[in-house]
């Protein structure tokens, strides 16, 4: 709460931290001192900053989560929201970063200790298959494989990063898979039906049915 306070004053909301203190005085809960959790329901879309803050903000939660060493230092809530928030404003490789961490806490170190399914808390001394942290799977769909689906209606926006070479998602009859080769990436696209595409770089085409071979630059997004 120490931490929240002065990201709260930093951003002038004196209302909020009186609020805050009596909350922290009332709980005294240790993870209350969580900056990555706190400032992650700050950064999407909460109704407590006026919305021409958020890009400052997302950069100061990507700050964060580096000095933290990419720690996931939140719960369910923040599992959700954290990596989606970095994604959208840009910081990818973070969010992917927190995600693919390899040491202790992290879904990486679950599986160097045999997990096959979703654990439901780190240390995995209880539930064994659990959806407490299940969006991860939700995130790759749809920031590496760029999947947005609204009202029935599918595009595709793959996001590739530094430490990842290849990558393949398929959802229905919807195929997404690139491979990095150098600073080039190299996409092939199976869709069903005509679907819209956009590039790493911001290029938006229209896909027809079929299969489709294309390339890019890539592009480093933080």
């Amino acid at each position: 709460c120490v931490i929240l306070k002065s990201f709260i004053a930093s951003i002038h909301l004196p209302a909020q931290i009186s609020r805050i203190t009596s909350v922290s005085s009332a709980l005294k809960l240790p993870e209350m001192r969580s900056a990555v959790s706190r400032t992650s329901s700050l950064v999407s879309g909460l109704p407590v900053m006026p919305a021409a803050m958020l890009e400052t903000q997302a950069q100061k939660l990507s700050e964060l989560v580096k000095d933290a060493d990419y720690e996931p230092r939140y719960g369910i809530i923040g599992n959700k929201t954290v990596p989606r928030v970095l994604a959208d404003f840009g910081y990818v490789e973070t969010a992917y970063k927190i995600l693919t961490r390899p040491t202790y806490p992290g879904f990486f170190n679950c599986l160097d200790r045999g997990a096959t399914t979703i654990w439901g808390i780190w240390k995995g001394d209880t539930s064994l298959n659990h959806i407490m942290y299940g969006d991860v799977d939700a995130w790759f769909y749809k920031y590496l494989g760029g999947l947005n689906v609204s009202a029935g209606v599918v595009s595709l926006a793959p996001k590739a990063v530094e430490n990842l070479s290849k990558f393949q998602m398929k959802y229905y009859d919807y195929c997404c898979s690139y491979e990095k080769i150098g600073n080039k990436l190299y996409y092939q696209i199976d869709v069903p039906k005509a679907t819209q595409f956009t590039f790493a770089c911001g290029k938006i085409i229209q896909l027809e049915k079929g299969v489709h071979n294309m390339e890019e630059d890539f592009k480093e997004f933080n």
